[in-house]
């Protein structure tokens, strides 16, 4: 297990993260057996904002943090009543020590684990150094610089190309059931049974997805998982990793820029812009197979995705939305440029 240590004096902590709070006795005693906290140890703890399928703690031994991550078996924030195993924080806690030694300072350090308490152990990562890649696109900004999305393509195609044509990983990711519950699921089988007209098209998606086995993908890379830091981008919460289809991850980041483009006109050309930089470094970086066979199934893939992010909002755009979909559903493209001129043309004209 990583020790962890600081070089430097301790950044103040936010003021936004508020009183100390004691986190759950379970969560107490796993950060003890795993090493991170000894007896005599003047200990305070706050609770950070968690995602939907976790919660999340900051521990801080004077001036030496870390983060404590337990899963949810209940996600929270979604309309229906999803159930997760816990069991995933296993998952994440396996590809976290994979890309440490393959990619260091590409995601978090991995500090250690506890399987009976659901619980993950790793490096904080300050918000004074490490900012949001969803908070910096959603700020308007009349002039945009691009190396941001560009370097989130080639370190994304990087991690792929680190665990390509790895049969050791495919055996330690090679589980199908979770990322099947928590993907294929609620984007494409349950859209089908929606959308009858488009199951032939999306059950040919599903059976490509899943029998397309290449390398490590992360299975939730979007903005909101990706940190900006001073090295670099720094990627988070890869609780559904699985040795499947790069196609998926690249799919699965593009499909958010598309949606950010529509939430104000005056977001697009800055979202389309990121959108083609992410997807133009990260083909430059396939070397696994050849890029135009993965670029073609991320086209394939993007307005599937899209589909199921359209339903549940009837409103004029979420109805454009859904339009477009369907249309590429029927006559799929092989490029994720002409995904987005189609995406383009329809709200812009």
């Amino acid at each position: 297990m990583t020790a962890v240590t600081n070089s430097s004096p301790p950044l103040p902590l936010p003021e936004s993260l508020g009183k100390p709070i004691m986190p759950p006795r379970e969560v107490c005693l796993a950060v003890a057996r795993m090493g991170l906290v000894k007896p005599g140890d003047f200990v305070q703890s706050y609770a950070l904002v968690g995602g939907m399928s976790s919660e999340i703690w900051l521990f801080d031994i004077g001036g030496r943090r870390f983060c404590a991550k337990r899963a949810l078996s209940t996600l929270r924030v979604v309309a229906d009543d999803w159930q997760a195993p816990v069991s995933r924080i296993a998952v994440e806690a396996r590809w976290l020590r994979v890309i440490n030694e393959r990619c260091p300072g590409y995601a978090p350090a991995f500090l250690g684990a506890h399987r009976d308490a659901a619980l993950l152990a790793m490096e904080w990562l300050p918000p004074q150094v490490y900012h949001s890649w969803r908070d910096r696109l959603m700020r308007y900004h009349r002039r945009f610089h691009l190396d941001i999305a560009t370097q989130v393509g080639e370190r994304l195609a990087r991690l792929h190309a680190v665990t390509a044509g790895d049969e050791r990983l495919a055996q330690m990711f090679g589980a199908t059931e979770m990322f099947e519950s928590i993907r294929v699921e609620p984007y494409f089988r349950a859209t089908a049974r929606k959308r009858p007209a488009r199951a032939e098209v999306l059950n040919r998606i599903v059976e490509t997805t899943l029998s397309t086995r290449k390398a490590v993908i992360h299975g939730d890379v979007l903005p909101k998982n990706i940190l900006i830091g001073p090295d670099g981008p720094v990627f988070l919460d890869a609780e559904w990793a699985w040795y499947g289809d790069p196609a998926f991850d690249l799919a699965f980041c593009l499909k958010d820029l598309l949606l950010k483009s529509i939430s104000r006109p005056d977001r697009m050309p800055k979202m389309l812009a990121n959108h083609d930089a992410v997807a133009a470094a990260y083909l430059r970086g396939v070397t696994w197979e050849p890029a135009d066979e993965l670029e073609r199934r991320a086209a394939h893939l993007v307005p599937a995705l899209l589909l199921a992010r359209g339903d549940g909002n009837p409103t004029e755009i979420a109805d454009k939305r859904i339009e477009i979909c369907r249309a590429l559903l029927k006559s799929p493209v092989d490029r994720l440029n002409e995904v987005r001129a189609v995406w383009q043309v329809a709200f812009v004209g």
